[in-house]
């Protein structure tokens, strides 16, 4: 085969890989947006999440007016994000601290963004971790989750405002 030939094939199959890639990214984007619901009661408005097949509980929220995935950690102190996340929402960190995480401690940068569940929370500036080496959706910490009312039932989480 000639090179021009061979370069062909690689484009051909980088592509097949980016659409696959693309795919794969909005369909667990999709999946998750299907398993949340805000539920209107006389007490005001919750969020009902259902356990994803990984058995833990996703969100999107909104940060900085773009819908980020979250996956809900009551064993995280603060909230946090992929490093690749904060560049393309245009975080700038303002401090480097020392994280204790699953992988071990690490340094991480901290910048502060606008936080919405919407209909149920709201937080200006809210601290948030930048991760280097994590990948995948955020983590939504004790920092946002503490404002909040949780209950589990089943497979089912119910978020409600803790002024209630």
């Amino acid at each position: 085969m000639s090179e021009p030939s061979n370069f062909k094939i690689v484009i051909v199959w980088l592509l097949a890989g980016c659409a696959i890639y693309l795919g794969i990214t909005w369909w667990n984007h999709e999946q998750v947006a299907q398993r949340q619901k805000t539920v209107v009661t006389s007490t005001g408005q919750s969020l009902e999440i259902e356990r994803s097949r990984d058995g833990h509980y996703h969100v999107i929220a909104l940060v900085n007016g773009k819908e980020i995935p979250f996956m809900l950690d009551t064993g995280a102190t603060s909230s946090a994000i992929p490093a690749s996340r904060a560049s393309q929402l245009g975080l700038k960190p303002f401090t480097t601290i020392t994280v204790n995480t699953a992988n071990g401690t690490t340094q991480a940068d901290v910048a502060r963004a606008q936080f919405e569940l919407p209909g149920l929370l709201r937080v200006d500036q809210l601290k948030i971790t930048v991760l280097n080496e994590m990948d995948g959706p955020g983590l939504l910490g004790m920092d946002v989750l503490g404002k909040l009312r949780l209950v589990q039932e089943g497979n089912k989480m119910v978020l409600t405002s803790a002024k209630q």
